[in-house]
């Protein structure tokens, strides 16, 4: 009997999913590991349909967005990802950016929200990895995380190769310092993109013209 209204719950969760249009909006829902298994089997069926896709604050942790990740080939017209305080870590944000970097040219979001999680430097680092080919990615935010100088290098790497990137947000990082910000002003003399960076732990944004 439970088994039964398992099932049921689930196809009809994944039905509103798949019948509610370009945007997916999931956020605040108390979704957790499980219910994020089941968004990734629904956007699989969605095709080129999804274009938006917002899961914040729901607490799906790095197991929901591997889960979601792994679905990212299946749907090339997604162009906005929100993950937002969804207690999401290094295993997670690396699987995300495989995904991103794996999936080029085919996969094409622009927009990668994932502010207050608990990102480091690997998870950092491995978003840098993915840019440094160049991908479709124009604005990402890695603001509220854990991430420090090393991640930061790792993104300044990816920045000086990448011709995309217009918007990075790594604001409210309190651990990185002086060896990250040097990293990343010596990437953004040879990067021809990038138009808006945000380095500090204020609300003010660094310009680059």
């Amino acid at each position: 009997q439970m088994q039964r209204l398992e099932s049921r719950k689930k196809r009809r969760f994944i039905q509103e999913i798949q019948n509610s249009g370009e945007h997916v909006k999931l956020s605040c829902r108390k979704l957790g590991e499980k219910e994020a298994r089941w968004v990734a089997e629904a956007i699989k069926g969605m095709g080129t349909k999804l274009k938006r896709l917002d899961l914040n604050h729901n607490p799906i942790k790095d197991a929901g967005v591997i889960a979601i990740a792994e679905a990212l080939e299946k749907t090339p017209n997604l162009r906005t990802l929100s993950l937002n305080t969804v207690n999401l870590g290094d295993a997670g944000a690396i699987a995300l950016a495989h995904a991103i970097k794996k999936n080029q040219p085919v996969l094409s979001i622009k927009a990668l929200y994932l502010q207050a999680n608990q990102i480091g430097d690997d998870g950092a680092a491995a978003f840098g990895d993915a840019i440094r080919s160049d991908s479709s990615l124009e604005f990402v935010s890695l603001s509220w995380n854990r991430i420090g100088n090393r991640g930061v290098i790792g993104l300044a790497r990816g920045l000086e190769t990448n011709t995309s990137m217009e918007s990075l947000n790594l604001g409210k990082n309190p651990r990185i310092g002086n060896i990250g910000g040097v990293s990343m002003a010596k990437a953004l003399k040879v990067n021809v993109s990038l138009r808006q960076l945000c380095l500090t732990n204020h609300s003010n944004r660094l310009n680059y013209p």
